[in-house]
């Protein structure tokens, strides 16, 4: 496994009227599936809107997923968090 593995990772962001009602769901991050190796360099590539920085505010324990999960080996960005997982999990 590697220092930053994600499965299946679902980012949607959901769009709410005053009285809380959805008024739309806009899905960032699509099921993506990533493994980092320690000594792996990436380069994350796309167009505007792509996803590219919710995916780094994920792996920056910024943001917490609507599905799937990511994982990490120590060191973490929050010192010893191995996982996030979705609040509905």
């Amino acid at each position: 496994m590697g220092i930053i593995k994600a499965k299946q990772l679902v980012h949607e962001y959901i769009r709410r009227d005053e009285e809380g009602n959805v008024e739309s769901i806009q899905t960032a991050l699509d099921h993506v599936d990533l493994d980092v190796k320690q000594g792996d360099f990436i380069a994350i590539l796309g167009h505007n809107g792509s996803g590219k920085s919710t995916l780094a505010k994920h792996i920056n324990a910024l943001l917490a997923p609507s599905e799937g999960c990511l994982l990490y080996t120590s060191p973490s960005p929050r010192d010893g968090l191995l996982s996030r997982m979705p609040s509905s999990a």
